[in-house]
């Protein structure tokens, strides 16, 4: 307890690192939230509040977003240990809590829920953008594919109107010939007459 901070020394998920840790006045003069420096974080003397030549507060371990009730917690912890150690071991408690923030020193715990409002909206403005370029690419992907089949269909009919088509000349030469021999055979007693054969 005490010395030089060292904010890696108590790692993350823990009251002594989260930018919205403060103290809160309990003699109701308005202010919600005043910070806690990193002196008082380090030494758990989160029970006071001085006004440099104005006057000295009582407050109590304060998280801003009401994730935790840490004066509660403080109370239960009994009278056995002095008020100091009790916040300290409340704050240097492993929590997981999934509204953990990042503390940043002179900034209050107000400041850093905006900062970090800020930045989720930045993060699900850059996260709606990555999944509509995502939906966008397979959009065009199965567009792309779907050409594709409709081409490779015309292509196949155009191979078979092709192959069909050459077909025709053939069929038409046939059919010329066939008629031109059953124009021959009905005609052959008049070519017998103009030859003088019958």
């Amino acid at each position: 307890m005490g010395g030089m901070w060292k904010q890696e020394e108590y790692g993350d998920d823990k009251c002594i690192n989260c930018g919205y840790l403060g103290k809160k006045d309990t003699q109701g003069l308005g202010q919600e939230c005043f910070i806690a420096n990193a002196e008082e974080r380090t030494t758990g003397n989160l029970a006071h509040h001085t006004i440099p030549d104005t006057l000295s507060l009582a407050t109590v371990p304060w998280c801003s977003v009401n994730r935790a009730n840490l004066k509660k917690e403080v109370d239960q912890l009994g009278s056995k240990i002095n008020e100091v150690s009790r916040i300290f071991s409340i704050i240097t408690k492993d929590r997981h809590c999934q509204w953990w923030y990042p503390w940043r020193e002179f900034s209050s715990p107000k400041e850093q829920y905006a900062e970090s409002v800020v930045l989720t909206m930045e993060k699900r403005g850059q996260d709606f953008e990555m999944q509509m370029e995502k939906d966008r690419r397979a959009f065009e992907e199965r567009l792309d594919n779907s050409n594709k089949g409709f081409l490779a269909g015309l292509e196949r009919e155009r191979r078979e109107w092709e192959k069909d088509a050459g077909k025709w000349p053939k069929r038409l030469i046939w059919a010329a010939i066939i008629l031109a021999v059953a124009e021959v055979v009905s005609n052959v007693p008049a070519i017998q007459r103009l030859l003088g054969l019958d």
